[in-house]
């Protein structure tokens, strides 16, 4: 069978958003050894408070996302988070990078599962069916993403590369703000 048309539309921000998440896992550490001059001990740091706010914001996501909304959390926390590490980026310092990942982190964790709803609720008839397919679709992003971004930082640099994973971001976050839900007063 052919994918339907969100297959293919939420498939392409999934992946594009695991892409990202691969960046971060894969080349963080080379950009705070390297480009930042941290000690070679310490490369991981970026990728401990990333993962460690993620796990932290996965967690809670539901009590996250009923207290402030799809559209807060899948939107403007997203936007945050990326401000906050375009910042960081600018600012070449080890304190303000390790916050801004561990920002990041927390911002963009809900993202793909509020994306994951979306579709689900779109098709209701094959919920699992188009979950299944984005899924799939998304680790094709997770995959291609880390070595395009070498390939980019082959010419630029990395640090060009963490800037282009916020802007990235900023765009998918913003283009899903219309499918996500606004926070609804309880009766």
């Amino acid at each position: 069978r052919l994918p339907s048309g969100d297959t293919l539309v939420f498939g392409s921000i999934a992946a594009v958003s695991m892409g990202t998440v691969g960046i971060i896992l894969d080349w963080s550490a080379l950009w705070l050894t390297r480009d930042i001059g941290l000690v070679l001990a310490l490369g991981g740091i970026g990728i401990f408070a990333f993962n460690g706010t993620e796990v932290l914001a996965r967690l809670f996501g539901e009590r996250i996302i009923t207290r402030f909304g799809e559209r807060v959390v899948g939107t403007w926390a997203m936007l945050v988070g990326c401000l906050i590490m375009i910042a960081a980026t600018y600012s070449r310092e080890l304190i303000p990078i390790v916050i801004a990942f561990g920002a990041f982190g927390l911002c963009s964790a809900n993202f793909l599962p509020l994306l994951m709803g979306v579709a689900a609720r779109r098709n209701p008839d094959n919920a699992a069916g188009v979950v299944s397919d984005i899924t799939t679709v998304s680790f094709v992003g997770f995959l291609i993403g880390p070595p395009i971004v070498g390939l980019i930082a082959e010419y630029v640099s990395i640090s060009a590369c963490m800037y282009l994973l916020a802007g990235i971001w900023m765009v998918t976050s913003l283009f899903m703000r219309q499918y996500f839900r606004p926070l609804t007063k309880m009766p």
